[in-house]
This record gives structure tokens, C-alpha cells and sequence, in this order.
């Protein structure tokens, strides 16, 4: 059996999760390995693969700190009227040759914007995609999908 000490911060968010007589004089809390990983995995959010952190920004969770920051400017410039129709998390069916379907493909952001006042509204389809993650073979399958399967450029921002 393992014994944690949390800190205060820490053992009141514990402490409305278990039973009184578990927690004992001095604020020990004896533990099973079962209630240790629930208690640790309550206190230490775990990481994705790519060490993102999800984050709420309004009431809406994001997959990492990136997504969250892009989604606040973007929201300034709908808000300035450079771009309409923002829109998240929006989803394209990806297709072989034959037409068998091989997947979805959930676009971080999908928005209208034009080059010029006098010019057409363009949609535009993009991901908030970090350094580290653009380089990935996955990523580069997706936007080669993408420009097959719907004549689409996906845009990556930072």
C-alpha cells in the first residue's frame, strides 16, 4: 500500500471524493494501488501524445493551448469583419479512388475569407498545427486526402 501527501490544494479535492474515516490523523491518506492511479489521474491531466494540453477558452475545450489561441484571433477578426462564418471542429469524409471511405477528417477551423472588398468570399479550411506536428507523415497523408478527395488546401496556422 502507498502513501501520498498531497498538498492542501490537493487533499480538498481529494478529500470530497472519498469516505471519512479513509483520511487519517495529519492528512495521510492510506491508498490501493486502484484508488492511488484514480487519485493520480484526477491531480495529473494526462498528456496526449504530443504533450498538448487541452484548455477551455468560453466554455468550449480545446485540444491544446494552440487551437485555443488561434480560435481567440480568428474569433477578433469575425468579430472585425475580415473573415464570416467561423465554424470548429467541422467534418470531411476522406474516400479512395474506388470510393471506399477510409476515414473522417475533423478540420480545426473552417471559415469565409476574402483578398479584396470587391472580390468572392473563399472558404478556407485550416488546422492550428505546432511545428513538431506538421512534420508528421499523418498530417501530410491528410492534406494529400484533402486536396484528392475535395479539392481542398488545408491551411496550417500558428
Amino acid at each position: 500500500m502507498k502513501t501520498f501527501r498531497p498538498t492542501e490544494e490537493q487533499f480538498h479535492q481529494i478529500i470530497k471524493r472519498l469516505h471519512p474515516d479513509q483520511v487519517l490523523k495529519g492528512g495521510t491518506i492510506p491508498l490501493t494501488q486502484e484508488k492511488y492511479a484514480e487519485i493520480k489521474a484526477i491531480l495529473e491531466p494526462k498528456l496526449s501524445k504530443h504533450r498538448a494540453v487541452k484548455t477551455m477558452v468560453d466554455g468550449e475545450r480545446f485540444d491544446s493551448k494552440l487551437e485555443a489561441r488561434v480560435w481567440c484571433d480568428l474569433k477578433l477578426r469575425e468579430a472585425a469583419g475580415e473573415i464570416r462564418d467561423l465554424r470548429r471542429q467541422v467534418r470531411f469524409s476522406l474516400f479512395a479512388n474506388g470510393g471506399e471511405h477510409l476515414g473522417t477528417y475533423a478540420a480545426d477551423f473552417v471559415f469565409e475569407f476574402r483578398f479584396h472588398p470587391d472580390r468572392d468570399w473563399l472558404r478556407v479550411v485550416a488546422d492550428a498545427k505546432s511545428p513538431h506536428t506538421r512534420k508528421l507523415p499523418g498530417w501530410n497523408k491528410i492534406k494529400r486526402l484533402m486536396m484528392a478527395c475535395h479539392s481542398i488546401e488545408v491551411k496550417e496556422l500558428l
